[in-house]
């Protein structure tokens, strides 16, 4: 015979149930909040990090771009002895007519406009823009090397600085004079 204090009760005492250990299934509210957090955080992170690889290699594009042109514009200057005149367009149309010139601009994509404008796209999309001899310069002005012709891009804002000032820190245009080595 089992003696009855060692008996299991079949009734356990009041309050008895609220002593044993409950299992939690699921997250807290604070827990949720501190996990959308995190997550919101690392989206941040990746957000900011993918796009400042996308405009690192838009500027790339567009600083390889102008350099070809400023290759060619230089080119062009020392067959001739004097700097292309006209739009982006019509300057574009001569160093394509030119056979020496054509194969310098082979890795430059050139589009036409439906009314048959040349133009060149810099990485952000926009159309690069050819700042021609007297420019708002005077012809002292002009010997400076800031001066002298250029390929400008808008940059990555898209809007187009002030092109006759010396461009040394003053917007996010890119310029052409700025891709050109010692060794050029």
């Amino acid at each position: 015979m089992v003696h009855p204090q060692t008996q299991p009760d079949a009734h356990p005492a009041p309050g008895a149930a609220a002593q044993a250990p409950r299992r939690r299934r699921g997250m807290t509210l604070i827990e949720l909040c501190a996990a959308a957090a995190a997550l919101t955080a690392v989206m941040a992170g990746v957000v900011w990090a993918s796009n400042a690889l996308r405009v690192g290699q838009a500027e790339r594009q567009t600083r390889q771009t102008l350099a070809i042109l400023r290759q060619a514009l230089v080119r062009y200057h020392n067959a001739h002895h004097s700097w292309p005149q006209g739009p982006a367009s019509a300057v574009l149309a001569t160093f394509v007519g030119d056979p020496k010139l054509k194969l310098i601009l082979a890795d430059v994509l050139i589009g036409a406009d439906p009314a048959g404008r040349l133009f060149v796209r810099d990485g952000f999309g926009q159309a690069i823009h050819y700042v021609g001899p007297g420019t708002g310069a005077s012809a002292q002005a002009q010997e400076e090397s800031w001066q002298q012709p250029d390929f400008v891009s808008a940059g990555p804002d898209g809007l187009l600085g002030d092109v006759t000032a010396n461009h040394s820190g003053r917007s996010d245009n890119i310029y052409g004079s700025d891709t050109e080595t010692s060794g050029q």
